[in-house]
């Protein structure tokens, strides 16, 4: 058993305020451009649920696994604990791993995190 077993997971969905998604190209094909989707605003564009030992700890995930630079685009809207079986204003909230699991479940799986818990967690 570790010291962080007694810990409370708390469970978050994070969105953020992003640039107004790109107009829609012309041509209906797929395009392998490094477009939107495959960028890190494109991974935030909807909101991100994670769960972790508070917001803090969430949002230093979304950084390391999907933002990768320390430049975090402004919050918008936290809502701690949310409703999974509802939507929160247009955003699905159908959560993509385990919520119950310190991670990320939304809009892809990070979780359950290996590895050591944050510094100011270890003691």
């Amino acid at each position: 058993m570790s010291a962080h077993d007694d810990i409370e997971l708390r469970r978050y969905w994070i969105e953020f305020e992003l640039p107004p998604p790109p107009s829609a190209p012309a041509s209906r094909g797929v395009a392998l451009d490094g477009g939107e989707s495959f960028t890190r605003i494109g991974a935030l564009r909807g909101g991100v649920g994670v769960t972790g030992y508070d917001l803090d700890d969430c949002l230093a995930m979304v950084v390391t696994y999907i933002w990768q630079a320390d430049d975090l685009p402004p919050i918008a809207r936290v809502v701690e604990q949310p409703d999974l079986s509802r939507e929160l204003g247009r955003f699905p909230i159908s959560p993509n791993a385990n919520p119950v699991l310190r991670g990320i479940w939304r809009p892809g799986p990070t979780g359950p995190l290996s590895g050591p818990p944050p510094k100011w967690r270890q003691g």
